[in-house]
């Protein structure tokens, strides 16, 4: 394996993904897809070899906040071309007869397609693309609905109902993006359990403010057995989920978000918002696992 101090040629290996390498070497899918033009992010062939940025800020580099503009000079300043003058004919004299006409000369390029059509060599990855942005806003709306409500029964406001109803949403959100891959019996399942995620959550955030421990207890025994009964359905719906990393990523879940309760319950909160992000960051990681499994189903 050559590398230097920012990049890797990386050698494909069974059961790779690309968001197994990024994460694993500290980059993001997005910028291996701009390193390696020519790679099928769905299609990794075994023992080719790709190149791999471990410190990636974005894949198009901007300058710094209030960076000047280069200094006049440091670019050569091209001369404006004068155009050909033409002289006059003499006065008086008689111009030339018309030639035959100008035959249009054909475009020499291609024409545009319509606004939004995607090239057919990229229309795979325009949907895999899709598919991964449509994940990551699902489980954003899973982290943030989900935080706002624990604010609001942590400091028993007054909108908690109506929070609790736009919360409710999510788990039918998240079905939705799997609607385009499984049938109906698949995605009911996956709202069912996302649902009593919630509403056991819910209830445990309130056992836990009113410090109802034996009831807290049970609350939490249930929310993670939830958590590994849908972490073998996923597992049970594609191959490409493996057990074992369904349920460390959904127990994970619930502890990342489990430290985010205690710290507002106890009045922490710059603790509170450092959970909060680890929180987002863990779910993020989790949608794009999730996505990453649908990918060879893109068709």
């Amino acid at each position: 394996m050559k590398s230097d101090d920012h990049c890797i040629c990386y050698i494909i290996k069974p059961r790779d993904t690309l968001y197994k390498i990024a994460k694993e070497y500290g980059s993001t899918v997005e910028r291996l897809l701009f390193d390696n033009p020519g790679i099928d992010p769905y299609n990794l062939q075994i023992g080719s070899t790709i190149l791999v940025c471990r410190d990636c800020d974005g894949i198009f580099p901007m300058p710094p906040i209030g960076a000047a503009p280069p200094p006049e000079g440091v670019m050569p300043v091209v001369p404006p071309i004068s155009p050909p003058v033409i002289p006059a004919p003499p006065i008086g004299a008689v111009p030339p007869a018309p030639g035959p006409p100008i035959a249009p000369m054909p475009p020499p390029y291609t024409p545009l397609p319509p606004i939004g059509a995607v090239p057919p060599d990229c229309a795979d990855l325009f949907k895999w693309l899709v598919l991964f942005g449509a994940m990551r806003n699902v489980w954003l709306d899973h982290v943030y609905w989900t935080r706002l409500l624990l604010v609001s029964i942590a400091h028993k406001l007054p909108d908690e109902a109506a929070t609790t109803t736009r919360l409710l949403q999510n788990p039918a959100d998240i079905a939705a993006v799997y609607a385009n891959f499984y049938p109906p019996a698949v995605t009911e399942q996956i709202t069912r359990l996302l649902t009593e995620h919630l509403q056991i959550g819910a209830q445990l955030i309130t056992a836990l403010r009113d410090n109802k421990k034996a009831e807290a207890d049970e609350l939490s025994r249930r929310w993670y057995a939830n958590a590994d009964e849908m972490a073998a359905a996923f597992a049970g719906i594609n191959p490409n989920y493996d057990l074992a990393e369904m349920r460390s990523m959904f127990r994970m879940h619930l502890d990342k978000t489990t430290e985010e309760v205690a710290a507002r319950l106890r009045g922490d909160y710059p603790a509170d918002i450092a959970a909060f992000e680890d929180v987002k960051t863990q779910a993020l990681e989790m949608a794009d696992y999730l996505s990453a499994g649908l990918a060879d189903m893109i068709n």
